[in-house]
């Protein structure tokens, strides 16, 4: 077994028994650039006791972006860049491809039509047809976002007053995207790929970015019941609740089969706390410029200082919860060295409050 693939088992055993509800437990994932190759790399954290996941890297995939509008391109959207440039969402758009209502009902799926779609099977199909089924690498599915699909494929502006000029149609439109997603996913794993989340857990991730500008309500009637569908659908779900209405988090961490969130910084901590269980903490702790207003590059790393989620607020969440209940903490610095830091930090004050 190669020495990724003991690493993967060592970690697979280890979300075994977070999911068995061997708990409270921590999950540390370093973020920033490193020497050497995947292995070397995925060895000294390891070795370093962080939970980076390896997965398999797939070069082809770099040129079919999936990242960028992936199911939207699949549909037949054509992408924009503005400011001179394309090939990250910050700079390139995603012009409607639905004007009216009635267009809603006359999409269909056909996966095996799209070049996008051709182009990203392929690399997979490769993958796993020239790698020993011992040495294979678990890959991770795109991020999926119902919501953000629906307001890309409409403009957002319009896909809001679809939700109150014609409901029905606003409706099919999510159903229509969770089908897409579905029959996508069932389609890799038919090929016998393994699909996980970036954190390693099994099954999808789903970030909806448009989630803090729809009502409680129509959330409740619209969105949980998709996030249900992928999470059975898919083998689990984790996801960004994007969202400060508490019975909305609470309903989310309801759902069987969503193994962890991500949460919205104005969720009141306590309220958190009693509705997690045994559900997984998401905290990524991300770089800051307090002097930049929009995300930025700098030395390699995206420093974010719009962060709708919990991020900042390490510090006091770690001191709060760590120890009772389950943390996934991915820090994101310039330097493995800096990330150390961070965690060393962290665990020398929990140590302080025990003590």
């Amino acid at each position: 077994m190669s020495a990724l693939a003991t690493i993967v088992s060592h970690q697979d055993a280890k979300i075994a028994d977070c999911l068995a509800g061997g708990g409270p437990m921590l999950f540390w994932y370093a973020q920033c650039p490193l020497a050497g190759d995947q292995t070397a790399q995925s060895t000294r954290l390891h070795e370093l006791g962080f939970d980076n996941y390896p997965v398999a890297y797939l070069p082809g995939l770099d040129a079919v972006q999936t990242y960028l509008f992936f199911f939207e391109r699949i549909l037949g959207v054509t992408l924009h860049g503005v400011e001179g440039g394309m090939g990250d969402f910050f700079r390139t758009w995603c012009p409607p491809l639905i004007h009216q209502p009635d267009e809603v009902w006359h999409l269909a799926i056909d996966l095996a039509a799209s070049p996008t779609w051709y182009a990203y099977e392929t690399v997979i199909r490769n993958y796993l047809r020239e790698t020993p089924v011992a040495e294979r690498l678990p890959i991770v599915f795109p991020g999926l976002s119902p919501l953000d699909m629906a307001c890309n494929l409409c403009g957002t502006e319009q896909f809001f007053l679809l939700l109150y000029e014609a409901p029905d149609a606003a409706d099919h439109l999510l159903g229509f995207l969770t089908d897409l997603l579905i029959e996508a996913y069932h389609r890799i794993a038919g090929l016998g790929a393994r699909l996980v989340t970036a954190h390693g857990f099994p099954g999808v991730y789903c970030s909806d970015l448009q989630m803090p500008y729809i009502s409680p309500p129509l959330l409740a009637r619209l969105l949980l019941p998709r996030y249900a569908r992928l999470a059975a659908a898919c083998g689990g779900l984790c996801c960004a609740v994007l969202c400060a209405d508490v019975d909305i988090m609470a309903s989310i961490l309801s759902i069987d089969g969503v193994i962890g969130c991500a949460f919205d910084k104005r969720l009141p901590l306590n309220d958190l706390a009693e509705n997690l269980a045994s559900k997984l903490f998401l905290l990524p702790h991300y770089c800051y410029h307090d002097t930049l207003d929009v995300p930025t590059v700098q030395d390699g790393i995206y420093c974010n200082p719009i962060v709708q989620s919990y991020s900042r607020e390490l510090p006091a969440l770690y001191q709060a919860l760590a120890g009772r209940a389950n943390l996934a903490i991915s820090i994101e610095r310039p330097s493995l060295a800096e990330v150390c830091a961070v965690r060393e930090a962290l665990n020398y004050s929990q140590d302080m409050q025990d003590g």
